[in-house]
């Protein structure tokens, strides 16, 4: 590949997203463990098990996070840690009107 050739849709991920934009893509929920919807039972961005009755946010893609920690992820990349979900898409958007 030559120096013109950059593929230029990996600076989609790291374009930086304010938190005023990042709140827009996230949803609250609280953890419990015997809830199916919440096969993860742990933050992949700090590692920390997850407690019962804990706030987190998920993204649009249903995967769990502490607040702060995906906050910090997404100033740094817009995808999601696990499934790589582009999370600036506005197919992705959060419509509270």
């Amino acid at each position: 590949m030559e120096e013109d050739d950059v593929d230029t849709d990996d600076e989609l991920y790291y374009e930086e997203l304010s938190e005023a934009e990042i709140s827009k893509y996230l949803h609250s929920f609280t953890f419990q463990s015997n809830n199916s919807k919440t096969l993860i039972d742990r933050c992949v961005v700090c590692q920390m098990e997850y407690e019962e009755g804990e706030k987190l946010v998920a993204l649009p893609c249903d995967h769990p996070f502490h607040s702060d920690c995906i906050n910090k992820w997404l100033q740094i990349k817009k995808i999601c840690p696990i499934c790589c979900d582009e999370v600036s898409s506005t197919k992705f958007l959060r419509n509270d009107d």
